[in-house]
């Protein structure tokens, strides 16, 4: 057993008895399976892990509705690397405690390791919503496979928070700076699935993402103007020093985007962005041509769907731009940006009511911390 997972082994113990505790103590076993319990604490703090499991296995069977038996069963399964069976358990405790983020934490890097991944990103996004203790020796490998995951499908703009937050927390090693530059190229790849002719971009943009990240600026973009110099033709390279660099300077970001374009003329990112960035120089018709582009590439993408709506607003085209909202509301109704932007629209063609329901559907996506998010990926 990894240092790493005993102590969240023992953590996790704490944590679970405090929650199901009271004033008096925290929640006993039933008395039918007090004797085996307190034989499972001893053997799980002494050390003793497979005989640990046995006797907290005997304890659910006998007594299901006991959550810490759950979460002890889980861990220990986990800690000997019994990913399936890890699972299972944290799906019962999970029922039974759902606002324990360890819970969650546990059962999404189980399904990982089950190859669950959609599972996986979920339990862990949970586990995060939920939020894990800044001393939880489970922070770690949740946040990096939240990372892993979500850059793995190609939810690029939620991967590299997590990469930067992890660097400043617990300092760079070759796996983060991995993924952080495969994030930046917006490669859907985990960190061991690096092409060894790809290693040495990868790390070059690895190592500058989390350099910006941790605000040295004028170091990182040392880093990428030598990057740029020598992979001045690679696709990816001038849409990653704009979205690591130029966030905030939009004409310079222009300029890459435009020069991404000149090497890879059917790359999505660059084209929506460089449309958002036209848009608010008030260039519309480049920015429209822009995104019809984006939709031959991508049919239907919502991105630059949401783009085109907000620019038929701009140019008073408010019914064309009702159109593309409405369509998009109903494909992706969980974005709070559509909707705002879709009461304003409301508000204009004078349907109030309609325009209080979107607002107030705004508030409710806020409050809750569940809206997606339609900006483009390099947004200055």
């Amino acid at each position: 057993m990894s240092s790493v997972t005993l102590a969240a082994v023992l953590w996790g113990a704490c944590l679970v008895m405090s929650a199901q505790g009271t004033a008096a103590g925290p929640a006993a076993p039933p008395a039918a399976v007090a004797g085996l319990a307190r034989q499972g604490a001893a053997a799980r703090l002494a050390g003793r892990g497979a005989e640990a499991a046995e006797l907290y296995g005997r304890v659910v069977r006998l007594a299901p509705q006991w959550a810490e038996g759950w979460y002890h069963l889980g861990a220990l399964n986990y800690a000997a690397g019994r990913f399936a069976e890890c699972r299972d358990a944290m799906r019962r405790f999970v029922q039974l405690e759902p606002g324990l983020p360890q819970g969650h934490g546990y059962l999404g890097l189980c399904a990982f390791r089950t190859q669950e991944f959609g599972a996986a990103l979920e339990a862990l996004e949970k586990a995060l919503l939920l939020g894990v203790p800044a001393d939880e020796p489970l922070l770690r490998p949740i946040q990096l496979h939240a990372a892993m995951l979500s850059t793995k499908a190609g939810l690029f703009e939620k991967s590299m928070p997590l990469c930067r937050a992890l660097a400043l927390r617990f300092g760079e090693w070759p796996e983060l700076v991995a993924l952080a530059g495969a994030t930046v190229l917006r490669r859907p790849i985990f960190p061991a699935e690096v092409a060894a002719e790809d290693r040495a971009l990868i790390f070059l943009m690895g190592r500058a993402a989390l350099t910006a990240g941790a605000g040295q600026m004028e170091a990182a973009r040392r880093m990428l103007d030598g990057v740029v110099k020598e992979y001045d033709r690679t696709p990816g390279v001038h849409y990653g020093y704009a979205s690591v660099l130029l966030a905030g300077a939009p004409e310079e970001c222009a300029v890459e985007l435009r020069k991404e374009l000149a090497v890879n003329p059917e790359h999505l990112p660059s084209l929506v962005s460089l449309a958002v960035i036209l848009k608010k120089n008030e260039q519309y018709d480049e920015a429209l041509g822009l995104l019809q582009r984006a939709l031959a590439v991508k049919p239907g993408d919502l991105r630059a769907r949401y783009q085109r709506a907000t620019i038929y607003l701009a140019q008073d085209q408010a019914d064309e731009a009702r159109t593309e909202l409405e369509a998009v509301e109903r494909e992706a109704p969980g974005i709070a940006e559509v909707h705002a932007t879709l009461a304003s629209v409301y508000y204009r063609l004078k349907r109030k009511a309609d325009g209080d329901r979107q607002r107030l559907l705004v508030v409710q996506l806020k409050g809750s911390a569940r809206s997606g998010q339609l900006e483009a990926p390099v947004n200055p």
